[in-house]
C-alpha cells in the first residue's frame, strides 16, 4: 500500500470547518487542532469561521457533527457565556452535557450556569446529563455543590 500525504495546513479555514463533517475522525481532529493553532494568533480572522461553526452546532441533524461544531467553537473562543447558557436548554442530553463541562472547565461558571444546573439536576431526564452534572460538582465552590447534589439524589433510576 502506498502512503498517503495529507497536508491540512495549507487548507483555508473555511475548508477546516468543513472538515468538521468529515466521516473520518482524523481529519475532524487535526482540522480542529489547526483551527485551534490559527485562533491563538494575532491577526486570526474567526468571524467566518464562528459564522459557520454556529449554523453546524444549531443546524445539523446529527448529535456528533453538532457536538464538533460546539467543541471547534470552544477551542477557537467563538463560544460565550450567554451562547453556553442557551445551549443548557438544547434538546440534545448530549449537547447539553458537554456545554455543563465547557461552563466548569474553568472552576468559574457564571451563577446563573450554577443555578440552572440545579433545575437540571432535578429535572433533567437524561442520566448522560445528570453523569455531567454530578462530575462537575468537583469543579465548584462547596457552597454551589449543595442543591445541584440534592437534586441529583433524588433521581432512584441512578442508583446503580
Amino acid at each position: 500500500m502506498t502512503p498517503f500525504a495529507v497536508n491540512l495546513a495549507k487548507l483555508s479555514d473555511e475548508e477546516l470547518v468543513k472538515l468538521q463533517l468529515h466521516a473520518n475522525d482524523w481529519y475532524v481532529v487535526h482540522a480542529r487542532r489547526l483551527l485551534q493553532e490559527r485562533a491563538a494568533t494575532p491577526n486570526w480572522k474567526n468571524k467566518p469561521v464562528h459564522t459557520a461553526l454556529r449554523d453546524m452546532l444549531a443546524n445539523e441533524l446529527d448529535a456528533t457533527k453538532r457536538l464538533r461544531g460546539l467543541w471547534a467553537l470552544s477551542v477557537t473562543g467563538g463560544l460565550d457565556t450567554e451562547s453556553l447558557l442557551a445551549l443548557l436548554s438544547d434538546t440534545n442530553a448530549h449537547v447539553r452535557a458537554w456545554t455543563i463541562q465547557l461552563l466548569c472547565e474553568n472552576q468559574k461558571p457564571p451563577i446563573k450556569a450554577v443555578e440552572k444546573f440545579a433545575n437540571m439536576a432535578k429535572s433533567d431526564p437524561s442520566p448522560v446529563v445528570r453523569l455531567y452534572l454530578a462530575a462537575a460538582l468537583q469543579r465548584l465552590p462547596l457552597e454551589q455543590r449543595w442543591s445541584i447534589a440534592t437534586g441529583l439524589v433524588g433521581h432512584a433510576e441512578d442508583t446503580d
